[in-house]
């Protein structure tokens, strides 16, 4: 047998908007330095990664990452 649990955050009406999902998206873009390689990581679409990322952040009222433009060029 093996305990699980999870901590998650839930808007005024109870809604879950930040758990293990974003949590893991989170560590991917510190590890590998992109939120395009931290969603591709974990099967998701970039604009699911993006969507959950922004949701997180009007949530909580602050930015959850730093941004700047990147890509090959």
């Amino acid at each position: 047998m093996k305990l699980k649990f999870g901590i998650f955050f839930c808007d005024d009406e109870g809604e879950k908007f930040f758990g293990e999902g974003p949590y893991q998206l989170l560590r991917g873009i510190d590890e590998l330095g992109s939120l395009r390689a931290s969603a591709k990581r974990m099967g998701m679409a970039y604009t699911k990664a993006l969507t959950l990322l922004r949701h997180g952040e009007e949530e909580l009222g602050f930015p959850l990452t730093r941004r700047k433009t990147g890509g090959a060029g």
